[in-house]
């Protein structure tokens, strides 16, 4: 038996301990028999210890298979990845494509309201669509003789309403519209008609079509001469020979329905402004079904045009224009820009705006000799001496630029009011 004395720590001892490890006492006669159980104990000990590493020393055809099968597995959704981003990428072009004016004409529906082709406008619509290739169909719209248009989707072939709807309306209810908005008290007419349109189709943004508005205006100026020689002959006007009376089907009764052209303007000017409510006055039925396929074409070529229109940062204006000016990457074109600067300015011309350059060759140059000067009126005077030449040779003329001009330039680069008129100055 083995006695274990037991001993204190000194308190001024401050040496890091060793981690204690476990130890296994020997007996006596364990050491006699010495290696062979020290051996086995240690085999025992590493075999325990490493139990991943005797599994693959164990299943080497195993362990194979399964990074085989990792490697297929991995291999196989990259595939599936790059396709799925292949597919998405051709959608996009695909999309895109559809978009551009020669092909949006085929993602288009037209939808004509059932009552319309009882018109005289709904065969030359039908027509003039056919002819463009538009698909239409024929529904019962809640609002009558109504023409809309639904954008389809080249990928899902979804439908999606448009915003814009046109309205097809005859013109004996056009007059009798424009009647109760004129004359009588207005809660019938155009405009009350208007909102219950507007209720009806969600909110479109309407468009009124009328046809043959002329022809019934002059047959009521014709209607009013004979109805004034009758009075005046007292007898009742024969219609010449060879000459047809028209039927009092086509156009209202003068007696009943009588409207000038500064009353269909009237309805419609309030029309516009209290409704929103958009109109054509057309000739003929062929000028109504060219107007409808005017409207589908804009309709199916809105996407690509607000997408076109985009800018790449809200405050910059883009220079569409003719007078817009070229600058390179080695700064030609800045003398050339600044000139057409100075040129915004009114009764500037090349002259005055090569004087001003030919001092200040740039506006940050001008700046900079406005800081300089002491006084404010030093800086607004400026420019005020600086000559400009006009002419060349005997006929050639000098003249300032005057103090007038040179205060106005002064207030457009140092002021911070942005409500400042250089008007005033």
């Amino acid at each position: 038996m083995i006695q274990m004395t037991a001993f204190q720590i000194p308190d001024d001892f401050d040496e890091e301990l060793p981690d204690i490890h476990e130890f296994t006492l020997l007996e006596p006669c364990s050491r006699a028999t010495g290696g062979k159980d020290l051996e086995m104990r240690e085999k025992n000990a590493v075999t325990t210890c490493h139990p991943k590493k005797k599994l693959r020393l164990d299943n080497p055809k195993e362990d194979k298979e399964a990074k085989r099968i990792f490697r297929e597995a991995e291999k196989q959704r990259r595939a599936t990845e790059k396709a799925e981003a292949k597919a998405q990428k051709e959608a996009e072009k695909a999309s895109k494509r559809a978009m551009k004016p020669g092909e949006c004409m085929k993602h288009v529906i037209v939808q004509l309201d059932r009552q319309l082709l009882e018109l005289a406008e709904g065969s030359q619509v039908i027509s003039h669509l056919q002819t463009a290739e538009v698909r239409y169909r024929v529904i019962d719209s809640p609002v009558p003789t109504t023409v809309t248009i639904l954008r389809v989707d080249p990928l899902t072939l979804q439908e999606t309403q448009a915003e814009e709807a046109v309205v097809v309306i005859p013109i004996s209810d056009f007059i009798e519209l424009i009647k109760q908005q004129v004359y009588e008290d207005g809660m019938e007419g155009l405009c009350h008609q208007c909102r219950l349109w507007k209720r009806k189709l969600n909110g479109a943004n309407l468009t009124l079509v009328v046809c043959s508005v002329d022809e019934y205006l002059r047959s009521q100026k014709t209607g009013k001469q004979q109805n004034f020689r009758s009075a005046v002959l007292g007898q009742t006007t024969k219609p010449a020979k060879g000459r047809k009376k028209k039927s009092g089907s086509e156009f209202p009764t003068l007696a009943t329905t009588s409207v000038s052209r500064v009353d269909i303007e009237t309805a419609l000017v309030t029309a516009q402004l209290e409704c929103g409510l958009n109109h054509r006055l057309l000739e003929d039925a062929n000028k109504v079904a060219s107007f409808i396929l005017q409207v589908t074409k804009a309709v199916a070529e809105t996407p690509f045009k607000r997408e076109k229109g985009e800018t790449t940062f809200s405050w910059y204006a883009e220079g569409n224009n003719t007078n817009t000016v070229k600058i390179d990457r080695s700064g030609v074109g800045l003398l050339k820009l600044w000139h057409q600067q100075l040129r915004q300015f009114n009764n500037v011309g090349v002259e005055v705006a090569q004087a001003i350059a030919r001092e200040h060759p740039s506006p940050q140059i001008l700046l900079e000799s406005y800081r300089k000067c002491q006084t404010f009126r030093e800086a607004s005077l400026l420019l005020a001496d600086i000559p400009v030449r006009r002419g060349a040779g005997p006929l050639a003329s000098t003249r300032r630029i005057g103090p007038e001009l040179s205060k106005k330039i002064h207030l457009f680069f140092t002021t911070t009011d942005p409500e400042a008129n250089l008007a005033q100055t």
